[in-house]
């Protein structure tokens, strides 16, 4: 289904998302309105609407990207090797990763959904919320998502478990909209039986 197109009218609004004569009912996130990526450019206050930004909003509430949820990412090294480390990965192909001793790297789901354009049209950020810093991954800045990306809580020190409470954001490059957040565990135990 297409958005409104130019030129923007109170007929074309209304043919969209249904309802009478009057601006005032077409707030984002009201009755009519649905608080999309293609609907953030309308106001959720009354005095703020303008037939301008209803340019492209949509009904459409299809996702485009995602963060799967709950991500716990917990590895176990008993047997005294070099390094025991979890680490959550997300992929320019749009895939995200997590790695464990145990298992290895292995799938966890996907944050690009079919749709969703190019990798290289969102950012991510990471805030640490809690627990040890981290061993890799830049925290509390934009990154392009155009480029593979790791964050990583590592140890080689024995009989020590370390966590790290992450969140993360995705956003659209264009506008600067949130399309996703998501939270993150990262655990390691080393020489712990």
């Amino acid at each position: 289904m297409a958005g409104i197109d130019a030129p923007v009218s109170l007929t074309k609004v209304i043919g969209k998302f249904g309802g009478g004569n009057s601006l005032s009912e077409y707030v984002r996130n009201g009755a009519r309105v649905p608080d999309n990526a293609a609907n953030a450019a309308i106001s959720t206050t009354v005095s703020g609407l303008s037939l301008a930004s209803f340019l492209g909003a949509d009904v459409n509430t299809v996702a485009l990207v995602q963060i799967p949820q709950p991500i716990n990412v917990r590895s176990r090294d008993v047997n005294g090797g070099t390094e025991c480390r979890a680490e959550i990965r997300f992929y320019a192909t749009g895939a995200i990763h997590r790695y464990t001793n145990q298992a290895g790297l292995q799938q966890e789901g996907t944050w690009l959904l079919s749709g969703g354009g190019a990798a290289s049209d969102y950012e991510i950020y990471c805030t640490q919320n809690s627990g040890i810093a981290l061993t890799v991954g830049s925290i509390n800045t934009w990154l392009d998502m155009g480029t593979n990306r790791t964050w990583r809580l590592a140890t080689s020190t024995n009989d020590r478990i370390y966590d790290a409470e992450l969140t993360f954001q995705i956003r659209r490059k264009s506008d600067g909209a949130i399309m996703a957040t998501g939270n993150v565990s990262l655990n390691v135990t080393k020489g712990l039986a």
